[in-house]
């Protein structure tokens, strides 16, 4: 798993999802220096428990073999005693021979998050801007 220690007691902010298959995480650290999390090739977004004032715990991506069947159930709102079903099956499959990637956010008040995506690229604020000033300009 790779850690984005930073953000450990830091803010998430919100999410803004412009079209399918992306999706863009806001957080901030405890010092409130803004990073947006941008995900392309989404899959699946869960965001849950979603408050003012969401104190992160711990942001993590997830690759290659660390996904489970667990996180999918958690994913799709399974119950986590079930028996997998073979979509399930195939999608971790997927997962690994993609190389698709779960991105997570804990936090230890508010929302949690969890996507599963092709790429996750964490920009900061200023980078964020001007990638999207750049994306409006050329439409």
């Amino acid at each position: 798993m790779k850690e984005y220690e930073q953000f450990h007691d830091g803010y998430f902010e919100g999410i803004w999802i412009p079209g399918q298959g992306t999706a863009h995480v806001h957080l901030a650290t405890s010092d409130r220096q803004r990073s947006t999390a941008v995900l392309r090739g989404v899959v699946m977004v869960k965001v849950t428990g979603f408050k003012e004032g969401n104190i992160i715990l711990d942001v993590g991506t997830r690759g290659g073999t660390e996904p489970t069947l667990e996180d999918i159930a958690t994913l799709y709102d399974l119950k986590p005693d079930h028996e997998p079903a073979s979509w399930e099956l195939q999608l971790l499959e997927k997962i690994r021979k993609e190389s698709l990637y779960l991105f997570e956010i804990n936090c230890s008040y508010g929302g949690e998050c969890l996507i599963l995506a092709e790429s996750v690229e964490l920009l900061s604020q200023e980078e964020w801007m001007e990638q999207c000033t750049l994306v409006r300009s050329s439409n």
